[in-house]
């Protein structure tokens, strides 16, 4: 017999009041030692399991899973499909929180970009070169795959016009963070040569040299080897008495 339109909110009332108690009934059935639930008590307790499981999926998570697939197999490796796979969630989790992949790899940039500024170019403002190219080691070493995905995403698109201006804007205003940390080093490595002599004397210090020499293990997963730091300090200190005029 077909049931009355008007009626049929209350049979699917009835229907899922009746599968509670008979959830609570079995529950308790199988816990006999057990005090059994109230309606209102296994309501809340499958709410908490439910958002439990919604909220091990946010940004970090994506973001974190794209660093790693950037860092091992590089940014044209990093598609929504794979950043959902790495995460274990569904690829609609993943466009519900980011508007394209470049957005991503935009974010995760900032969060690696910035974790270096912190732990390294800030250690730039007090001049020491070698200090500072001795935090750039100890960084890589400690967070390789933060190291593997700068070196990764060098000049990548999506450091540029893909993304939308607000995240651009951040983009930048990072990256003017990390500018104003190595003009402050130039300010007081005492190198009295012309500006722009100065800046690539600096530049190859702190820079282009250490990550000449790490790139290869990095890029292999291989750990950098001790021996690198004394054959840095020597490089260092050989274009440090270079670079410093004789009186």
């Amino acid at each position: 017999m077909p049931i009355n339109a008007d009626k049929k909110p209350l049979c699917v009332l009835s229907t899922v009041i009746l599968f509670l108690h008979r959830t609570i009934f079995l529950k308790h059935k199988a816990e006999p030692d057990r005090e059994p639930e109230s309606i209102d008590q296994f309501n809340w307790n499958w709410y908490s399991n439910w958002m439990v499981r919604i909220a091990k999926f946010n940004e970090d998570c994506f973001i974190d899973a794209a660093i790693e697939i950037a860092a091992h197999c590089g940014v044209p490796a990093v598609s929504i499909s794979a950043i959902a796979s790495k995460a274990g969630a569904p690829v609609g989790s993943v466009y519900h929180r980011f508007e394209s992949r470049d957005t991503i790899l935009a974010r995760a940039w900032l969060k690696v970009k910035a974790h270096f500024r912190h732990k390294v170019a800030s250690q730039w403002a007090d001049g020491d070169t070698w200090q500072a190219v001795a935090g750039f080691m100890g960084w890589c070493r400690d967070y390789p795959l933060y190291a593997q995905f700068l070196l990764q995403s060098e000049n990548a698109p999506f450091l540029h016009d893909t993304v939308a201006p607000q995240l651009h804007a951040q983009l930048e205003a990072e990256q003017a963070a990390l500018d104003a940390c190595f003009q402050k080093c130039m300010q007081k490595s005492g190198h009295e040569l012309e500006h722009e002599q100065n800046e690539s004397i600096l530049r190859y210090l702190l820079i282009d040299s250490p990550i000449a020499v790490v790139k290869p293990y990095l890029m292999q997963n291989r750990p950098i080897p001790t021996t690198i730091d004394a054959m840095l300090r020597a490089s260092h200190d050989a274009v440090c008495l270079w670079a410093t005029p004789t009186r």
